[in-house]
């Protein structure tokens, strides 16, 4: 641009200043603004959503996305102001669309597609879907006469589902539950760093980290320092030589790290150095697990609280493989501190003085499931008791045969034969595989929320697609239960479902493309190639097979609600946030009458039947 320099130095020196100055240059009225302000945003949204991630957590201003704002907003009035476009006013350039044009000048109104069309396609999509699925739900449920032998209590993503379907198709005495995978105990797990172990929407109340501090021995911490700064890391593998070469070695042969240790080191719950769990505060902990499981009221002998994990390698976003509810990381330590408080004696008898009877024949054990290959391992199988040791290898047994069904079920997803003797050799080598692409599916295809009885599921294969969280309405009079679901877990399940949606539909803008080109800037994010923009949203490979079909339906979140519509519509009163979510269509909610099996839908005009 000519006379570029001399025009940008004359430029405002403030932030606010600038966007107000060149709003005023370039005569962008007021209505227009705001869709101006996300087209140019928009321009650049990697970036955008990376800067406005720390402020947004905090809860203050637009932080230094508002920077990026005025700097966009700069660049958009120097084309208009400088660039040679003879006999073309300024009205003219903001109506005229610019082939190349990367700036934000909105184009004209006839250029938008009219979707409501495609609306109604999708709209009728979900409805299939959700009627289809309404159907099998509907038989009222028959109550579990006995005490079940052993209780698993899995986490509520979508992979857990299969595995309680086998788990209870196997042995009938066996009860599983739906729980969000941190069960209730948010930590900030300090070993070889901090990190908060629980659902972005909750800050960590408590801090705790291993009796020892984990060994790192050799290049390890160099190499990952280095890996961490956005420019060392495209030259941290030659300044670290030959040293670095058995690792790539390593990898290339698809031998890959061992697991991750993650939540595997000892630990200690008692307050030392502002580390640890209060003894009152642990109690307070124990109480909302077996409220919000609907264990308070019926505990078998044996019950597993499992956690998930997911192991790969060469993996940028190996986070969104592991546990949602735990932060992105493995939800071992969290079932091991849960499992902790709730076998503690101190902790039973001040559930005692609150009305809340843990049984005395009552164990808790805590273990993880790993997703890759669908094997569950246990911790602390020590403190089993010897009375409790023919359920804890029963439970074994029936897990592993459990998983085994899981990976021939979804063995053909990922292009390998369900009666390959050695399935669970090659999932363990796809898992340290560092030029695999797709160690596992996820959670694509997942399209539904529901929060009910098990008995309401019980039985039905809902073919890994189902976030299944217990609900009991007649445990939950006061309707506090049905609050924390709606405004904690479903909302993070509606944020996981647009994720899938959204990079299947427009990967462009909102996926983050193949992920055989990404470059790694650092652990902010990844890159296309050679592209500036940081890539949201998750990568061809995650929703697309390798035959070129898409693997991912892209549904809204169908949230099925086991509850009066009267206490839905109370929890909807008190949480805008979640009524926005539906009353604008993000998420499709329905209410399962727990009497009548009457289905109704919430839509912005109310109840409508279905």
């Amino acid at each position: 641009l000519p006379n570029w320099k001399s025009w940008a130095n004359r430029l405002p020196r403030f932030t606010a200043d600038a966007i107000e100055a060149m709003l005023l240059r370039l005569e962008i009225n007021e209505n227009d603004r705001q869709a101006y302000f996300y087209r140019l945003l928009g321009g650049l949204f990697g970036w955008a959503s990376y800067l406005r991630r720390e402020p947004w957590s905090e809860g203050t201003g637009p932080g230094a996305v508002a920077e990026l704002l005025a700097i966009r907003l700069c660049c958009d009035a120097a084309i208009a102001e400088l660039a040679p476009m003879p006999n073309k006013s300024l009205q003219e350039m903001k109506s005229t669309p610019v082939s190349g044009h990367t700036g934000g000048l909105p184009l004209p109104s006839n250029t938008v597609e009219d979707e409501r069309v495609l609306l109604a396609f999708q709209d009728a999509l979900e409805d299939g879907f959700a009627r289809r699925l309404l159907k099998r739900l509907l038989p009222s449920p028959a109550p579990i006469a006995s005490r079940p032998t052993v209780q698993a209590i899995f986490c509520i993503d979508v992979r857990s589902e299969p595995m309680r379907f086998h788990l209870e198709s196997l042995d009938p005495t066996i009860e599983t539950l739906g729980f969000a995978g941190f069960f209730g105990v948010a930590v900030d797990w300090d070993a070889n760093g901090n990190s908060a172990r629980c659902p972005v929407l909750l800050r960590p109340g408590h801090r705790l980290r291993p009796h020892h501090e984990p060994a790192t021995l050799g290049l390890q911490p160099l190499a990952k320092h280095l890996q961490a700064a956005p420019a060392a890391s495209f030259s941290f593998v030659e300044m670290l030589g030959l040293g670095y070469a058995m690792g790539l070695l390593r990898d290339l042969l698809g031998l890959g790290p061992a697991p991750d240790e993650d939540g595997r080191e000892p630990f200690d719950l008692q307050r030392n150095e502002g580390y640890g769990i209060a003894p009152a505060v642990r109690v307070d902990l124990a109480a909302g697990i077996l409220k919000n499981t609907g264990l308070g009221s019926r505990l078998a002998r044996l019950v597993l609280l499992c956690g998930h994990e997911s192991s790969s390698a060469n993996n940028p976003h190996a986070a969104g493989l592991n546990c949602g509810a735990c932060g992105g990381h493995s939800g071992a330590i969290n079932a091991r501190i849960a499992a902790a408080l709730l076998n503690d004696a101190d902790v039973r008898a001040g559930l005692a003085a609150r009305g809340m009877i843990v049984p005395q024949d009552t164990h808790f054990l805590a273990g993880v499931h790993e997703t890759v290959t669908d094997e569950v391992l246990y911790f602390d199988k020590n403190r089993v008791p010897a009375s409790h040791l023919a359920e804890f290898h029963t439970l074994q047994q029936r897990l592993v045969e459990a998983g085994a069904r899981v990976r021939r079920d979804r063995a053909p997803s990922l292009g390998l034969r369900s009666d390959d003797p050695s399935l669970l050799t090659a999932l363990r080598r796809r898992s340290r595989d560092a030029s695999e692409v797709r160690p596992e599916w996820a959670l694509a295809r997942n399209a539904a929320f529901i929060a009910a009885r098990r008995s309401r599921t019980r039985g039905i294969r809902l073919e890994g697609r189902s976030f299944l969280h217990e609900y009991d309405p007649y445990a939950d009079s006061d309707g506090s239960v049905l609050n924390l679901i709606l405004s904690a877990p479903m909302v993070v399940a509606s944020w996981i479902n647009w994720q899938y949606f959204a990079s299947t539909v427009d990967n462009k803008t909102f996926g983050c493309g193949n992920k055989a080109l990404h470059n790694r800037i650092g652990d902010i994010g990844v890159v296309l190639g050679n592209g500036g923009d940081l890539r949201t949203g998750l990568s061809l490979q995650s929703v697309h097979d390798r035959n070129g079909h898409w693997y991912h339906e892209p549904l809204r979140l169908q949230v099925i609600v086991e509850a009066p519509r009267e206490r839905i519509d109370t929890v909807l009163k008190s949480q805008p946030t979640v009524r926005d979510l539906i009353e604008n269509g993000w998420v499709r909610l329905f209410a399962l009458d727990p009497d009548s099996n009457d289905v109704m839908r919430r839509t912005a005009l109310g109840w409508e039947e279905v």
